[in-house]
């Protein structure tokens, strides 16, 4: 991905996911660790903070950090996050603050959720089901996507 001599920075708290088995050779630097949860391989920022939550309705990843709102602690909340459908989800999210993506894994599906007000954004491509990055950049170099030519000619202009 990167030459190794990056800024330790660069991607700071990032991650790359895939539920390819064996797809993420190439990582941005050594002190990314290569790490896997279910059928998820996951590429994990130096910083990057994960936690594991199990329960009998499924389980979640929580990626980055996050707090309660409120009454309870951060595992009953996840909990119930998990527990959740889909029509559900918003208001148990709204019970958790900070900077975070859940990867939530019911059976075998798997929900990708952020944090209510979205600070922590996530990149995936429909073509590619099942991968997902913290950073475009990441994202587009796994898939080994480049630009379109129209926004490589639009990155040219005076006014970008």
């Amino acid at each position: 991905m990167e030459t190794g001599t990056e800024h330790p920075h660069l991607y700071r708290f990032g991650f790359l996911a895939t539920d390819t088995a064996g797809s993420l050779s190439r990582r941005p630097n050594e002190r990314w660790r290569l790490e896997t949860h279910g059928p998820l391989e996951i590429l994990l920022h130096e910083e990057t903070d994960v936690r594991r939550f199990d329960t009998s309705s499924g389980s979640a990843l929580l990626l980055g950090w996050a707090f309660p709102i409120g009454e309870g602690d951060i595992e009953t909340v996840i909990e119930r996050v998990i527990a959740s459908p889909e029509s559900g989800l918003a208001d148990q999210l709204s019970q958790l603050s900070g900077r975070f993506c859940l990867v939530l894994q019911t059976g075998q599906e798997i929900r990708v959720v952020t944090d209510p007000f979205g600070s922590r954004t996530i990149y995936y491509a429909a073509a590619s089901p099942g991968t997902f990055a913290s950073h475009a950049e990441l994202l587009a170099t796994h898939l080994e996507a480049r630009p379109s030519a129209q926004t490589e000619a639009f990155a040219q202009t005076e006014g970008f």
